[in-house]
């Protein structure tokens, strides 16, 4: 019995170590960006943009730097818990069509808002006018 026991605790304690170090590489992802990153951030196939040292500012932020540079409406509302939502960009609003605005990070859809996801180097940026999943 005491050799299961000792087996069973292993197994925890190996897979807490591995949850903390998958949490802490999340984490870091959203929270920390090293000043000198380079990203790719695509509206649709037509406008894609290429950024150098973004400066550790926000996907909020550098969106709407490129919706001004273009001349695009933008609009956000700002929700306590959940930080602020991009509500338009250019000519789509959200609602229209049942559709709004989905960002993804690298094919992954993060569970943060645009305010709160700082972009790392080489991260791959997609912004989609969709049906939302939830």
């Amino acid at each position: 019995m005491k050799k299961y026991l000792k087996i069973f605790t292993l197994l925890l304690t190996i897979s807490l170590i591995f949850y903390l170090w998958n949490s802490k590489q999340t984490n870091e992802n959203i929270l920390i960006n090293d000043g000198n990153t380079k990203i790719d951030f695509i509206f649709s196939e037509d406008n894609i943009y290429s950024f150098d040292n973004i400066a550790n500012n926000s996907l909020f932020a550098i969106t709407k730097n490129i919706s001004e540079e273009q001349n695009w409406e933008f609009n956000f509302k700002e929700y306590e818990e959940m930080g602020i939502l991009i509500t338009q960009i250019n000519d789509k609003i959200n609602g229209k069509d049942n559709k709004y605005w989905q960002y993804s990070v690298n094919d992954e859809i993060p569970m943060v808002g645009a305010d709160k996801y700082h972009p790392i180097n080489q991260d791959y940026i997609k912004w989609e006018f969709k049906e939302s999943k939830f």
